[in-house]
């Protein structure tokens, strides 16, 4: 994931939180185990079962948000399972076991992140604090699409690793069909505390489409985004920076009258591409058809 900014002194790595990575990682190495025993001997059912059995308990520890990656793995590999319900059980077990694989690399990596001082305060002499590396193992893992299918649209658009591509992209087709026109992705959730800092920087190569990059904080729930464009060339490799000041609130691509980003309170990150500007008018060149986004990293700057 990447993510350098400390959150607030509430959220520190507590002891609760060692332990349920603790937990998980053992119900994982166990199912291996076991299952792999099971696999050995032929007995394909007892080992799906066992995997099944552990992800179970796996699930149940991993409700607190700083394990949401493991969540939502889990619930997303479950529900493509359950559509396909003529999948034979060697598959599953398969399945199952590359979802335990991930799942003791991604507290590895939460164990070597947090080693430092992850959770806690910025520290105050920080110029730069890197929130996303996009050439990180996994990190499309821990976006999520909202896409105008939501109302009624059919373009798509998601955080993907292409093959062979050290950095990841945000690529997709806008369509006009059904009235829609964007495309939009969102990280998991974190609560980022930003006071002092001037802004958000990206890092990328560009299109040559303008991106919004997004900013959740208090409103959420509302549906409420501080936006903010920054138009790509195509090939050219970008640093942007875009001042908090600069981003403006709207909910549905609307501006709103609210009031100014709390930068203390800041939620969750994404990013969109729209045929609405950040101003709530046409975004000029917009034109539909596919759009590929590389990213490198998104911090915060002070």
């Amino acid at each position: 994931l990447g993510v350098r900014a400390r959150l607030d002194q509430e959220e520190r790595w507590t002891k609760e939180d060692e332990d349920a990575a603790t937990g998980i990682n053992d119900l994982a190495l166990d199912a291996v185990e076991r299952g792999q025993q099971a696999y050995d001997e032929g007995d394909l059912n007892k080992c799906a079962n066992i995997y099944l059995e552990n992800l179970g308990k796996i699930r149940g520890l991993a409700a607190d948000p700083k394990f949401f990656s493991i969540l939502y793995k889990i619930d997303k590999d479950f529900a493509i399972l359950k559509m396909h319900k003529d999948v034979e059980v060697q598959e599953v077990a398969f399945n199952f076991r590359r979802l335990l694989e991930f799942i003791l690399e991604h507290i590895a990596d939460m164990k070597r992140e947090l080693s430092g001082p992850l959770y806690g305060s910025v520290n105050k002499e920080e110029q730069l604090v890197k929130i996303f590396a996009f050439d990180r193992p996994n990190t499309e893992q821990y976006w999520y699409s909202v896409n105008d299918v939501v109302m009624g649209g059919s373009s798509t658009g998601e955080i993907m690793r292409l093959p062979d591509e050290k950095y990841c992209f945000f690529q997709g087709n806008l369509s006009p069909q059904g009235n829609g026109g964007f495309s939009s992705v969102r990280g998991p959730d974190l609560k980022l505390n930003f006071e002092g800092f001037t802004g958000i920087e990206i890092q990328g190569r560009g299109d040559g489409r303008v991106y919004k990059l997004c900013v959740l904080g208090p409103g959420r729930e509302l549906g409420m985004v501080f936006q903010c464009s920054f138009p790509t060339k195509r090939d050219e490799i970008f640093t942007k920076r875009l001042e908090f000041t600069d981003f403006k609130p709207s909910i549905m691509g609307r501006l709103i009258d609210a009031a100014p980003l709390d930068t203390k309170q800041i939620k969750q990150l994404g990013l969109t591409i729209s045929k609405v500007s950040d101003d709530g008018g046409e975004e000029a060149g917009f034109e539909f058809g596919k759009f590929e986004l590389e990213l490198r990293a998104i911090s915060a700057y002070r």
